[in-house]
């Protein structure tokens, strides 16, 4: 339970009380209602003390949610609403969905967000073949990332962070779904172990 509601400052005008805490609470139930009578009692002191903070909880964006009933809960009163993102299929566990369902995803987000702003604390698309992607996949999500970004307008999506810079040698693994988890958080990278550019960090760092 403290694990979820260690507060993480994400800018200097928001904060997040509790990561994956979607995941945290889907395996811990009975704390749920615990937590949000505690989250709803910050809010209104940081609120009082510091009117500019926007305060929320991190979880997985709905579509990969382990639990989006949960999510939801948790963002009940939220004012951001912060989700982690990186598009799988919801049938295959870190299998990407194509990178043009990071248009369609933040658009339904913003709807559904009804006019709350939205922050993206950790954005990330493998390049590797393990996880159904290629270089140049990872290279076209970037590139939709950017004009995403920059065609919304500062307030409605307030930041989006990619992680990482550079990709890690993969974990062992014990089991097919254990691969593709090893493999995706090893080759989200935009540069190569070697720090060599991706076409990714190619895309990252194209002038408009």
């Amino acid at each position: 339970f403290l694990d979820a509601l260690e507060p993480a400052l994400l800018d200097a005008s928001t904060i997040s009380l509790g990561y994956a805490a979607d995941s945290y609470f889907a395996t811990h139930p009975d704390e749920l209602q615990g937590y949000r009578l505690l989250f709803g009692g910050t809010v209104a002191f940081l609120q009082k003390k510091a009117p500019d903070l926007q305060v929320g909880v991190t979880t997985a964006a709905p579509p990969e949610s382990p639990a989006p009933a949960v999510a939801a809960a948790l963002h009940q009163g939220s004012p951001v609403l912060f989700y982690i993102y990186a598009p799988f299929e919801r049938a295959n566990a870190f299998v990407h969905r194509p990178p043009e369902a990071l248009e369609r995803d933040w658009k339904q987000l913003v709807d559904l967000a009804a006019g709350r702003p939205i922050a993206f604390p950790e954005v990330s698309y493998s390049s590797a073949a393990e996880n159904g992607s290629s270089a140049e996949r990872q290279a076209e999500f970037i590139r939709r990332l950017r004009h995403f970004l920059q065609a919304s307008d500062g307030r409605t999506i307030l930041f989006a962070r990619y992680v990482g810079l550079r990709d890690e040698p993969p974990a062992n693994a014990a089991s097919p779904a254990a691969a593709r988890q090893a493999a995706f958080l090893a080759g989200r990278g935009l540069q190569t172990v070697r720090g060599e550019p991706k076409p990714a960090w190619r895309e990252w760092t194209k002038a408009e």
